[in-house]
């Protein structure tokens, strides 16, 4: 299984919301979508150029996050 490595993010914010995330913290987790999810969202749109399809990817990137979480 492969895990995340928060080694790499720079901000001490980013590492606290993982940290917490990885605890099972939703709150953290939708702090995390609420920060991310509009940046994120403009960058998958502009490749796939499909609302649904972004939006579909999106859903599945956090989704991912959460899953993964555990391994923070």
């Amino acid at each position: 299984m492969q895990t995340i490595d928060i080694s790499n993010i720079r901000s001490d914010e980013d590492k606290k919301l993982l940290k917490k995330i990885s605890t099972g913290d939703t709150a953290a987790m939708k702090d995390l979508y609420n920060q991310y999810s509009d940046y994120l969202y403009n960058i998958v749109h502009y490749i796939l150029k499909s609302e649904s399809d972004s939006e579909d990817t999106l859903q599945e990137i956090f989704m991912l996050i959460w899953e993964k979480s555990g391994n923070v």
